[in-house]
């Protein structure tokens, strides 16, 4: 059997399926990169050649967030994304099967319970290959690139200052969404803990104070607006800076949000550089 001299990228938040699904794939393909950190994230952001995103979530939510955030990644390289192939689980075809007729994923392989058809995939991850081969064949010549008299003015992008050593607090009811941002945080030299509810966070601060507090605003039982004025109408902690995270857009939100303290607010999914820059700037690090 000849290896397909192509990429392909698995995004899951677990091992298991990882594993399962690099070895349905590694006599098929020459490279598979796998992207379950924020910092294995920041590498596949800056691949361009990556043919085929397998999305092997074990929540279709999950799934569907992570593809929003790769559909909203700066085109560059040869202006074509990745063509997208999710696996679902039996009682998620449905949705799957929208999610294709909307165009929004390629194709999409019933997986759990695990398939007794194993070339289901490979065959899933060839056609989504081909696509992206037609795509990239099918786009206009680029122009030369520019000699050293004509070459484009070099953009300076906003400097990310050293963090300094705070506690972080991250209340957020999924844990896919919990697990990234609490890398983040760590790799980037912060201390992070986790709550995943509004309850849980309350305990953690009768015996803990943070200096910054990450809050979900879509969570169950008590939402993080709620949560929010709580702890803004509590002397111990309405000091201590909120900031809002969402997949919400709406304006009024935005707009209650700090009219009920927050410091900030993040749109879900988040990148790396845009926390770390509104971290900095609630912190007092930047004006």
């Amino acid at each position: 059997m000849t290896i397909r001299q192509a990429c392909c990228a698995i995004a899951s938040d677990s091992q298991a399926e990882v594993i399962l699904v690099h070895s349905l794939l590694e006599r098929e393909f020459s490279d598979i990169l796998h992207v379950a950190s924020e910092l294995d994230w920041q590498s596949f952001a800056q691949r361009h050649d990556v043919a085929v995103l397998l999305l092997a979530f074990t929540d279709l939510g999950v799934a569907a967030n992570f593809q929003q955030r790769y559909a909203q990644r700066p085109e560059r390289g040869l202006g074509v994304q990745a063509q997208v192939v999710l696996l679902c689980a039996r009682e998620e075809v449905d949705a799957a099967y929208e999610l294709c007729r909307s165009h929004e994923i390629f194709d999409y392989v019933m997986f759990w319970p695990v398939t007794h058809d194993p070339k289901r995939l490979p065959l899933a991850a060839h056609r989504a290959c081909d696509a992206y081969e037609a795509l990239a064949r099918n786009l206009p010549r680029r122009a030369p690139a520019p000699g050293p008299s004509d070459a484009a003015p070099t953009i300076s992008l906003p400097r990310l200052l050293p963090m300094p050593d705070l506690a972080v607090l991250v209340v957020e009811d999924d844990p896919f969404q919990l697990t990234v941002a609490i890398s983040v945080l760590i790799s980037s030299g912060l201390r992070a803990t986790g709550a995943a509810s509004a309850q849980a966070a309350l305990a953690l601060l009768e015996t803990s104070e943070p200096a910054l507090i990450l809050l979900d605003v879509d969570m169950p039982d008590m939402d993080g607006m709620e949560l929010l004025r709580l702890l803004k109408a509590d002397p111990r902690h309405a000091k201590t800076p909120v900031i809002m995270l969402t997949a919400m857009r709406e304006r009024e939100l935005v707009l209650e949000a700090l009219h009920d303290g927050a410091a900030d607010f993040i749109v879900k999914p988040f990148d790396r550089a845009t926390l770390l820059q509104k971290i900095q700037r609630v912190t007092g690090l930047v004006p």
